[in-house]
């Protein structure tokens, strides 16, 4: 019984943090402008004690994947597609599900992507039972029964599945920078509380950690926004700490570890909206410069953004900097990877932001250049979508 008390406990202490794509205080109230939306499937609960579902054909298999090939542009549309074909409701057990998900790939990172991309289509957070108090202790089979979970819950599921895949995963625990989270500005440490739950999986290259439960969506007004957020399965150990902070050291999995104050103090840098990290998009919030939220007012910056990935080309968007609401700078090559401009900052209060070009002359993004935006600006319609965004202060 003191075991099941301390089991609802940890749950329970779970519920500090939820599933926001980035922490509220940075997008609560995001520019009103349009923003595109990438469709998913629909959201489509388990037993072992229900009937066998019917007989299915013997699962496909397909050409794998080298593990040496760099996660951020490595090509998952295979695992991904295959994800999509496996609904819950046709399962009676979590183990059946889990061999016929994973068993055409042999490389354990694409059994391990399969899992993540089919929570991202078969199970929402439980916004209800969250913002109501009444979240109870849970297993992965109640999770996979109900299709609702709350950040143990996924991370139970995932290591549940992986454990009949023949994966090594593990549940972390510790806190996220997630919903509600609030960055430290006065200075003040506050105490340690694990509030979220997330996963490390054994990949041939060694640890490897992921979020499936905000890699499936986020939280907003109350809401769960179903959104696939493939980065929380393709960051670094050194990338995921920056919202991760375990429990124990030895799961941040990195080289050096860093302590408590120093993930807490840490400055978050400037707002990211949802479309920056979106696949078509596919910039990296890490190499943002600058790097900080608040920038000194009447001071000239470098402003530069690049792909996730290194290995990547050079995007073929057009961004501009936008300087408190009016001013539009172009970003251009700067040969090493990356799109960059200079601008200066406004007053006090002001705002500096980047948005890409969505559409030009009935043009979508990545079909037409610089060159050919500034050819036609101020004599044709265009549209433009937020991703990211300073003050100044």
């Amino acid at each position: 019984m003191a075991w099941m008390l301390n089991r609802l406990r940890v749950r329970y202490g779970e519920l500090a943090t939820t599933v926001a794509l980035f922490p509220p205080n940075r997008h609560r109230n995001p520019p009103r402008i349009p923003l595109e939306t990438r469709p998913k499937p629909g959201d489509w609960s388990m037993d072992d004690s229900w009937e066998h579902p019917p007989a299915r054909k013997q699962p496909e298999s397909f050409p794998q994947e080298s593990p040496a090939v760099c996660l951020k542009c490595r090509d998952f549309s295979t695992p991904d597609h295959h994800a999509s074909r496996f609904p819950r409701q046709s399962y009676n057990n979590i183990r059946q599900l889990a061999i016929e998900l994973t068993s055409p790939f042999s490389d354990p990172i694409d059994k391990a992507r399969a899992i993540f991309t089919w929570m991202h289509e078969n199970i929402a957070y439980d916004v209800e039972n969250f913002f109501n108090g009444t979240v109870k202790a849970s297993t992965p089979e109640a999770t996979l029964r109900s299709g609702l979970a709350v950040c143990a819950g996924y991370a139970d599921l995932f290591a549940a599945m992986a454990s009949h895949a023949n994966l090594k995963a593990v549940v972390v625990q510790g806190h996220g920078k997630g919903y509600g989270y609030c960055r430290v500005t006065d200075g003040r440490i506050p105490k340690f509380k694990a509030g979220h739950a997330w996963n490390a999986v054994k990949f041939p290259h060694g640890w490897h950690l992921i979020d499936c439960c905000w890699g499936a969506g986020s939280v907003s007004e109350q809401k769960f926004n179903k959104r696939f957020a493939p980065s929380f399965f393709t960051q670094s150990p050194e990338e995921f700490r920056c919202r991760h902070f375990p429990s124990k050291a030895s799961n941040q999995h990195c080289r050096d570890t860093i302590s408590w104050e120093t993930y807490i103090l840490m400055d978050d840098g400037p707002t990211i909206y949802r479309d920056f990290t979106d696949a078509r998009v596919d910039f990296s919030p890490y190499t943002l410069e600058p790097a900080t939220l608040v920038l000194a007012p009447k001071t000239r910056y470098q402003f530069r953004v690049t792909r996730s990935c290194e290995h990547q080309g050079q995007t073929p968007l057009v961004v501009l900097l936008c300087v408190d609401g009016k001013e539009k700078l172009p970003l251009r090559n700067d040969g090493r990877g990356g799109l960059t401009c200079t601008g200066t900052t406004g007053s006090t209060g002001t705002t500096l932001s980047l948005m890409y070009i969505t559409n030009l002359d009935g043009k979508p993004s990545g079909s037409f250049t610089v060159d050919y935006y500034e050819s036609r600006v101020g004599r044709a319609a265009y549209s433009f979508s937020g991703l990211c965004q300073w003050t100044v202060g």
